[in-house]
């Protein structure tokens, strides 16, 4: 689509404006060829197009793709697959939205029309707020007050999404928040009928529980990082302790040198300059210590005083022993604290010093089954109507009659 528009740029230069029509006519006409039919619809080349930048323009925003991922022909296969793909969900689209008008998906309740109103205007209202503020901007509007400015904005609000090249209408966001409420509607009829025992539920639980033990006995899963990344637990092992911690933090410079020093094989003068490190912080981490063993708040010393990251996102740290995921010296502090509420002295290690709180226990064994059914059953559910959708759109496909033209839009 760019490089039509710069040729056309290219060409009205050199002829002087005398065939800026007839480019716009043949740009809109290649915009409209048919890419694919799917029974009486269809899916136009321009929409295929508009799809295709947008797409690569996040994975490429991602690093997911090179920037030339659509030129450079040692990726000409890949970028083939990416384009059909494209093109085989827009079909995709269009059979469900051909079922879903068969069975009356887009005849809305009241209900649903309020939803899809709410849904459209508050899509709508992003982008005239955005206008909005450029139009306040303008001396001409200096004296529009802001219900003003954003009547204005929402009047010439297409003009405003072609300027942009946001790609999108005003009547393409209202088509397409009634397409995304009648293929809901589609999902929700087409699966009503699946179920998940209890029996079933129940069943997937023990093995679960199983799975989870076995992998945590055998090395093959981490208790500690399943709960840092917030996997589901659904057993608990042994030796299993909840952790806040003061870190008062060797300075980045002097990590960075005990770093280069190591690198370079110097293991002495790195040691040397740790200890010097942990000197300099030393007072500080006295008076941390002092001021949580004398009842100072600990949750708010942390933020006053901690000087880890991790606190600021996590009530407290998960830490088992032995660790895969703590120092040994963390952890030995945390283990050698008697009762909950207990907090460490200065505990060293190459971060700089912690002052640690024994913050709580985790029963070992299985995770009770009612903490985990209602979890359980949904995610059954969910992926039970998934399968049993794909099955009846397999079916939908079949009974469409359905062309696609690629290389209307390859070449």
């Amino acid at each position: 689509m760019r490089l039509i528009k710069v040729m056309a740029v290219l060409l009205v230069l050199s002829l002087v404006f005398a065939g800026c029509s007839m480019i716009e006519v043949n740009e809109e006409k290649d915009r409209q060829t048919v890419v694919a039919k799917v029974g009486s619809q269809t899916v136009l080349k321009g929409d295929v197009v508009d799809a295709i930048e947008n797409q690569l323009q996040i994975y490429m925003m991602y690093g997911y793709y090179p920037e030339d991922f659509a030129t450079n022909p040692e990726y000409s296969e890949y970028y083939t697959e990416f384009v059909t793909g494209i093109v085989d969900a827009m079909v995709g689209n269009e059979v469900e939205k051909t079922i879903a008008r068969e069975k009356g998906c887009y005849d809305f309740s009241a209900e649903d029309r309020a939803a899809i109103d709410d849904d459209i205007s508050s899509t709508l209202n992003i982008y005239a707020e955005m206008y909005a503020t450029d139009l306040a901007e303008l001396p001409e509007n200096a004296l529009l007050s802001e219900e003003e400015l954003n009547a204005l904005a929402f009047e010439n609000l297409d003009a405003y999404l072609l300027e942009k090249d946001f790609g999108i209408t005003k009547e393409d966001v209202i088509k397409n928040a009634e397409d995304t409420k009648a293929l809901e509607i589609l999902y929700n009829i087409t699966s009503s009928g699946i179920e998940v025992t209890e029996d079933e539920v129940k069943a997937a639980y023990d093995a679960d529980v199983a799975a989870a033990k076995l992998g945590y006995e055998d090395g093959s899963a981490d208790f500690e990082s399943d709960v840092s990344n917030g996997t589901t637990i659904y057993y608990v092992p042994e030796n299993v302790r909840q952790a806040q911690h003061i870190l008062i933090k060797i300075s980045d410079e002097d990590l960075q040198e005990i770093a280069n020093l190591k690198s370079s094989e110097d293991t002495v003068a790195a040691d040397l300059k740790y200890k010097e490190a942990l000197k300099g912080i030393e007072d500080a981490a006295n008076t941390a210590y002092d001021r949580a063993a004398s009842g100072d708040d600990f949750a708010l010393l942390i933020d006053e005083l901690g000087e880890d990251p991790g606190m600021d996102s996590n009530e407290y740290y998960t830490v088992m022993n032995p660790s895969t995921k703590f120092v040994e010296e963390f952890v030995d502090g945390l283990f050698a604290l008697e009762n909950v509420g207990d907090i460490s002295e200065p505990v060293a290690t190459s971060y700089g010093y912690h002052i640690i709180k024994y913050y709580g226990d985790m029963e070992s064994g299985p995770v009770a089954y009612d903490d985990l059914r209602d979890e359980i059953y949904d995610s059954m559910l969910s992926e039970r109507k998934d399968a049993y959708y794909n099955e009846q759109f397999a079916l939908w496909k079949e009974g469409i009659d359905i062309k696609t033209y690629y290389d209307r839009v390859l070449k």
